[in-house]
């Protein structure tokens, strides 16, 4: 396997609600900032600005990234690397599920309605972007346990920038408020 080796998948759900999102929001603060000026509108700006941070944070930058030897969980506000070797299993039930060294790691960027769950059909990696997810990730674990690569420690880190993207904006409102 190749230390230079990277897949990245989007999340499967609420990519679509997530832009529109975005863009509505991004309406409405050209409309309060052509609308006249009003004592309101710093305010109204702000709490904008950290509805549309939440989103991006919640619903647009979530994924899972096969980098290297390790599989990256990208949730909202922090990273979790597995090494590919220390994965026991791996399944796509509400959320991603991974188990590792006696812990189990989720990620909701990659998940299955409770519909589909129930439909209990086999997997079809051409047509359901899950199973593809699912079995890519199989496959790479499979062939770093038959390479007997060493099954490190699991990693976490913050990601501060995103920290920093909805905290902004929130401080922001929160000192327009007490100052209005």
């Amino acid at each position: 396997m190749s230390k230079n080796a990277r897949e990245s998948f989007p999340a499967t759900n609420g990519t679509a609600i997530g832009w529109l999102g975005v863009a509505l929001i991004g309406v409405g603060i050209i409309a309060t900032l052509v609308d006249g000026r009003h004592d309101s509108d710093p305010l109204v700006v702000c709490l904008l600005l950290t509805a549309m941070a939440g989103l991006y944070a919640f619903l647009l930058q979530p994924h899972v990234e096969l980098n290297g030897d390790d599989l990256e969980l990208h949730n909202p506000f922090r990273v979790i690397a597995i090494p590919l070797a220390a994965i026991s299993e791996v399944q796509i039930r509400m959320t991603l599920q991974v188990a590792a060294h006696q812990h189990r790691y989720t990620c909701a960027a990659v998940s299955r309605s409770r519909r589909t769950l129930r439909k209990n059909q086999a997997p079809d990696p051409l047509k359901v972007p899950q199973d593809l997810i699912e079995s890519r990730i199989q496959t790479r674990v499979a062939e770093a346990h038959e390479l007997n690569l060493p099954a490190g420690p699991v990693t976490q880190r913050i990601v501060w920038w995103l920290v920093a993207l909805v905290a902004v904006p929130a401080a922001a409102s929160l000192v327009v408020w007490l100052l209005g």
